[in-house]
């Protein structure tokens, strides 16, 4: 930037730096207006409708207590407006008032150089920018006004001593900062980490920034644009949006862009569609005549927000042919806008959705339902096998704040047969160490007829059937059993890899099929060996889980002839790890090795059950 040009965009400056936009729990466009420059007093913030209907030129007025304020800043969250006065009653401070307008405090916090507010979680930042090198950071407190800290990030200083960072924006990730010196965007992480100065490059004088679902938007006052990038920096567009005049403030919610046109004394709307186009411009969404002297813009998100619950719902058995009682489910507005339904909006999917039915009592109506923050409507379905076996499905509501979904689960029954159990958790069992105890199956003929096992009618099938075993049956292929009798399948589990295994055993009658879940999860020893020679103070091993999945492990350290743990440790172990550990010796093991000079080493997979042993030769004179 020339140094004609940066004087020019100072002089500007002098009188206007803006800030980032967060959700609030109204739907309004606000804006700091300046009614007479110069005059004490002068600065005020207005409101209007998110239509743009209704504006309040003086919706908070007097917000500068001695004289213009010179760099104003807005930021909304669901109970505050907040606002920045350089040259306040006290020399630089953050004002806050209540979403109602009511009760302002001019000097929520002191802040010498304070522009452009941003909120995020529990936390305020903002710009510092002034004309001295300490100057040109970004300043962060706690939402309650504490523990304020001027220079939590540092900025990028302009050597000629100008305001280099304006504008401030932030999001669940990441906080943006303009640098108008070197015409970028600047990025670091919430925790004021991985600073980048110029993150985005190739603005023109950018004197505000803004973040909202997948983009960020800067303010160029000497090109008269609104530049956009995704939020990873690429996709970069300085002119995404032109036609404005001197926009030094820029805000976004939802699918809208805002700007003040401080030339043109209106605040400027963009449309988006859901995939972020350009749709539409409008420079003059909101005017307020000759007084009106918008300089700096924010708005509340409109954030259509919802639930369905419950998240699931199990119908347990039904006779097939039959239908089961109704299950209620409540969809929930939750947003600070209407939760609308759409057309056709409420389905049922997945591989087994004919076998359920919405029944159209509920009051969820689609295409004309739309539900304000805290009402709710209700989805009514049954169960309605029409053949044996387990079932599920998806109940899919979609609304403008997206697909909500529950889980719909049954077990079509035969009336002619049932199985007991219906399933089987063998629980943790080691690698090699051969089958695990059998669990026994019964099926019961229940039907007036004769039930006949098919040929080859009883069998493991399922994800994993290899990992499982029967054991014994007295089910044969072929065979007829009697309205009241029986036969029984015994299976063991017989892991051969580590991880979890599932299947299911089959008896195919002449009623239909027959099944219960069968689960298990192979295990292995941890991994536990020395590293290096034993130290007299302390003891180095390599540990890992012996299975494909973290794990806590718990170290202990005794005496080779048993007895109390002398150390006890837990260690958490990430996915195919084996990290070294430390065993520093306590006291009374370190008397144990001085007498005994060996130690026991366990290490137990806590949540497998399985365990590694090792017996160490410590070295002679530990102390």
């Amino acid at each position: 930037m020339t140094r004609r040009l940066r004087l020019a965009l100072a002089a500007i400056l002098a009188v206007a730096a803006f800030g980032a936009v967060v959700p609030a729990a109204n739907a309004y466009v606000y804006w700091v207006g300046v009614s007479e420059v110069g005059i004490d007093g002068g600065g005020a913030i207005g409101r209007a409708n998110n239509d743009g209907s209704n504006p309040q030129t003086n919706f908070i007025s007097g917000i500068s207590s001695s004289v213009l304020p010179r760099a104003p800043g807005l930021a909304v969250d669901d109970n505050y407006i907040y606002w920045t006065d350089l040259d306040g009653g006290t020399i630089g401070t953050i004002g806050r008032a209540t979403l109602d307008g009511l009760n302002p405090n001019q000097s929520f916090i002191q802040a010498s150089a304070a522009k452009s507010p941003a909120i995020n979680g529990s936390y305020i930042y903002w710009a510092n920018s002034g004309n001295r090198p300490a100057f040109n950071t970004i300043g962060r407190a706690s939402l309650n006004g504490t523990g304020a800290n001027p220079s939590f990030i540092a900025g990028a200083p302009d050597p000629d001593g100008g305001q280099n960072v304006q504008g401030v924006a932030v999001d669940d990730t990441y906080i943006y900062w303009n640098n108008v010196y070197t015409n970028t965007i600047g990025r670091a992480s919430l925790n004021g980490s991985n600073v980048n100065q110029s993150f985005i490059t190739g603005a023109d004088g950018p004197t505000s920034v803004a973040v909202e679902g997948d983009y960020i938007y800067w303010t160029n006052v000497m090109t008269n644009t609104i530049g956009r990038a995704s939020l990873n920096g690429s996709n970069v567009n300085q002119s995404f949006i032109t036609g404005a005049r001197a926009p030094f403030g820029v805000a976004v919610e939802g699918n809208h862009v805002y700007w003040v046109n401080t030339g043109l004394n209106t605040i400027g709307r963009a449309t988006l569609d859901d995939s972020g186009q350009l749709i539409g411009v409008d420079q003059s969404f909101i005017s307020g005549g000759s007084g009106f002297n918008p300089i700096a813009v924010a708005a509340d998100s409109l954030s259509p927000s919802g639930s369905l619950g419950p998240g699931r719902s199990n119908f347990g058995d039904q006779l097939v042919g039959g239908t089961t009682a109704v299950s209620t489910f409540t969809l929930t507005s939750s947003g600070n806008s209407d939760l609308v339904l759409k057309a056709n909006g409420i389905k049922l999917t997945g591989e087994d959705a004919d076998q359920f039915q919405i029944t159209g009592s509920g009051t969820c109506q689609v295409g004309t339902t739309s539900l304000p923050e805290g009402d709710s409507c209700t989805v009514q379905a049954t169960f309605a096998p029409t053949s044996v076996g387990d079932k599920q499905a998806t109940l899919s509501v979609a609304t403008n704040a997206g697909v909500k979904t529950a889980g719909l689960e049954g077990v079509g029954a035969s009336g002619d047969f049932s199985i007991s159990p219906f399933g089987w958790n063998f629980g943790n069992r080691q690698l090699f160490a051969g089958a695990s105890r059998s669990a026994s199956f019964t099926l019961f003929s229940t039907g007036s007829n004769p039930l006949l096992i098919q040929p080859g009618g009883v069998t493991l099938a399922g994800a994993n059937p290899g990992q499982f075993r029967i054991t014994a049956s007295d089910c044969p292929t072929g065979s007829l059993l009697e309205p009241g009798e029986t036969c029984s399948v015994d299976v063991a589990f017989n892991p051969s890899r580590a991880g979890d295994a599932s299947a299911a055993l089959e008896f195919e009658t002449s009623s239909g099929l027959a099944e219960a879940d069968l689960n298990g999860t192979g295990t292995v020893d941890p991994v536990l060996r020395t590293l290096g020679r034993p130290g007299r103070r302390a003891l180095n091993v390599r540990v890992g889980c012996g299975n494909p999945a973290p794990c806590t492990l718990a170290l202990t350290l005794n005496r080779v002839r048993g007895g109390a743990p002398l150390l006890y440790r837990t260690v958490t172990v990430g996915a195919g790890r084996n990290p070294g550990v430390t065993l520093r010796y306590t006291p009374l093991l370190r008397r144990v090795v001085r007498r005994d000079r060996r130690v026991r080493v366990i290490a137990t997979n806590m949540a497998a059950g399985t365990r590694a042993v090792i017996v160490v030769n410590v070295r002679r004179g530990a102390r």
